[in-house]
């Protein structure tokens, strides 16, 4: 054969490839557009399945088809020799191209013949004539594919007449919640770290009281003009701190005025756990939330409902004595959101199923985590406040010895350090000032 004959019979397989590949596509995607339309109707008319349908996803049967057409062409190993069949049909050719594909060199001489015989015969071949690609029933499907489903993606309504889409709804808008609030936390605990909340005093305040030092180390006896107005400065600046911390504590200052009522209310641990953080001590109130956190790793694993519902209970118990230990007092008010956040996840936990309660229990500890940092912060108020207290007390106390010219001076006082000296902090001269004032 020479190259005219081998041209033809190519071109002829790979137009017999191409039609191969075209009805078996054309079929596939009427088969695929029908159970495409019966799943678009079913999951419309039923919610059932959640709908994902848009006229985008038309082009999933479309490629779906084109997949595996091309998978089910390809194993039609079609050939020269079925080129040259197709080639021998349409010329009438009486197996003359068949011939020359099949037999060789080694046939003889009647090779060269059948070889020579076949390459005129190929001048008068037109691929295109032996092997007609007819595109109309692909269109048509493709037309039928679009003025059908299209519209039915468009305009088919959303039935719910098992409940199923409004269940999905709820469970998108507790998932959306609990992303947001996920993210409300990690915001909250990223600030409350930086405030550095177990700490003996918060920032600000130990700036003021550090300056309170310094100031009354420059105190001198003689001095008296001098030491009033350092000393005023100082009152009014502490003061006014002072001032500013009670307010946001004022209700809770109520609160405790009225303890006969509210104190009843609480149980013993409430109680315990209450006059521990107005002291300025959260370990307490960290240890029950440590433990809460321990509950919901169990609530997690619990195997029955009835195991389920004593841990909830439990949780439930302990979280309101909590909620009731805060209960009132302006400051807290970080604590008792996070507190009520915990509550809400673990009442979501139990109406949740699958991963969704999962997610919810993790929340739940993030809250309760939350929760802890939020108690060393209302800790750490209350030692601000008898801080802020205390060194008002010592003001007054400095002030009214240095009316009467008491104030010690460097080196005054009982033994070593006892002076007026570096080396001693706050409370050792609050102190000094009322042993000084008793003797007075």
């Amino acid at each position: 054969m020479n190259d005219k004959t081998t041209h033809v019979l190519g071109s002829v397989g790979s137009r017999l490839r191409l039609r191969l590949f075209v009805s078996i596509f054309t079929r596939l995607l009427i088969w695929f557009s029908v159970g495409f339309l019966a799943l678009i109707l079913f999951t419309r008319l039923t919610s059932l399945v959640p709908n994902i349908f848009t006229p985008v996803t038309l082009l999933f049967p479309v490629i779906l088809a084109l997949g595996v057409a091309a998978i089910l062409a390809s194993r039609k190993n079609l050939g020269k020799s079925d080129a040259a069949r197709e080639v021998d049909r349409h010329g009438k050719t009486k197996d003359l191209f068949l011939t020359s594909v099949l037999v060789g060199p080694a046939s003889g001489a009647f090779y060269p013949l059948i070889s020579a015989e076949a390459d005129i015969k190929a001048y008068q071949v037109d691929p295109r004539k032996v092997v007609m690609l007819d595109f109309k029933p692909l269109l048509k499907v493709a037309l039928c594919f679009l003025i059908i489903l299209i519209p039915t993606i468009l305009f088919t309504p959303q039935l719910d007449p098992f409940g199923r889409n409004k269940e999905r709804k709820k469970v998108a808008e507790a998932r959306e919640k609990i992303d947001e609030q996920k993210k409300a936390i990690e915001l909250r605990q990223s600030l409350l770290k930086k405030k550095d909340v177990d700490a003996p005093n918060s920032k600000l305040v130990a700036q003021n009281l550090e300056e309170l030092l310094k100031t009354l180390k420059q105190l001198k006896p003689q001095e008296k003009n001098d030491n009033l107005k350092k000393l005023n400065e100082q009152q009014k600046n502490i003061g006014g701190l002072w001032r500013d911390m009670n307010a946001e504590k004022q209700a809770g200052t109520n609160r405790d005025f009225n303890g006969a009522q509210n104190f009843g209310e609480m149980n013993k641990s409430a109680q315990d756990m209450q006059k521990q953080m107005q002291n300025g001590d959260a370990s307490q109130v960290k240890k029950e939330l440590q433990d809460l956190k321990a509950l919901a790793e169990k609530l997690g694993q619990a195997k029955s409902a009835e195991e389920r519902e004593k841990l909830v209970a439990e949780m439930q118990k302990r979280l309101k004595s909590l909620e009731q230990m805060t209960q009132g007092d302006k400051g807290a008010a970080g604590m008792q959101s996070a507190l009520k956040k915990a509550m809400e996840n673990l009442q979501a936990s139990q109406t949740n199923d699958g991963a969704l309660s999962n997610e919810t229990l993790q929340a739940l500890k993030e809250s309760l985590g939350l929760s802890q940092l939020e108690a060393e912060q209302l800790a750490q108020n209350s030692r601000d406040m008898k801080s802020l207290e205390e060194a008002l007390k010592a003001m007054q106390m400095a002030k009214q010895l240095n009316d009467k010219g008491n104030l010690p001076g460097e080196g005054e006082g009982q033994g070593p350090g006892q002076g007026q000296g570096s080396g001693k902090g706050l409370s050792d001269y609050a102190a000094l000032y009322e042993k000084l004032m008793r003797e007075g």
